[in-house]
């Protein structure tokens, strides 16, 4: 969760301030981590258009570009330690998600009530802000590593001319399966 809030949890993430500010590539710019028991999913999602309003004309190396900018992030990640600010932010950002969370009389049911049928019952969430606190920039490079081992599933929805426009990259990065 903590490298997710780094990566592209949030406004503050990297993905949003380097492929949304900076390089204004995507109006939306995210990742997301769902789990499942013991195994997970972490998507990076952007959304872009290959339509410059401005000067009317279409320019399709947008999903050149992102593609590449979400790989020099993942592959930062593996190589470089986090700052100590961005740590410190995505553990500031968790924990007051948990206090909103709390906030709602629905979901703090729910928290309580899934709470009760874990071991730990109501303490869980005590331990998962404690476990939040111990995590390291070493743990989050350590994650990193190993979540971004293998060579992902990219899935892309545009239209026909951006993808003709695009296949002999998309060539080069793996199989190619197409609707």
């Amino acid at each position: 969760e903590l490298l997710n809030e780094v990566l592209g949890g949030s406004a503050n993430a990297r993905l949003f301030a380097d492929l949304r500010e900076k390089q204004q590539l995507a109006y939306s710019v995210y990742s997301d981590i769902n789990s499942f028991e013991n195994t997970g999913i972490l998507t990076l999602g952007i959304k872009t258009t290959t339509d410059n309003k401005d000067s009317g004309e279409q320019s399709y190396d947008n999903v050149q570009k992102s593609l590449e900018g979400f790989k020099k992030h993942t592959d930062k990640l593996c190589s470089e330690l986090i700052t100590d600010e961005e740590l410190e932010s995505a553990k500031t950002t968790l924990k007051q998600t948990l206090i909103r969370q709390f906030q709602h009389p629905v979901y703090s049911m729910d928290l309580l009530s899934m709470s009760a049928n874990e071991p730990l019952g109501i303490k869980r969430i005590d331990k998962y802000v404690e476990a939040l606190d111990s995590v390291t920039k070493e743990d989050i490079m350590q994650a990193a590593q190993f979540i971004f081992a293998q060579k992902p599933v990219v899935s892309i929805v545009a239209s026909e001319d951006t993808i003709k426009s695009q296949m002999n990259y998309l060539k080069t990065q793996g199989e190619i399966h197409h609707a």
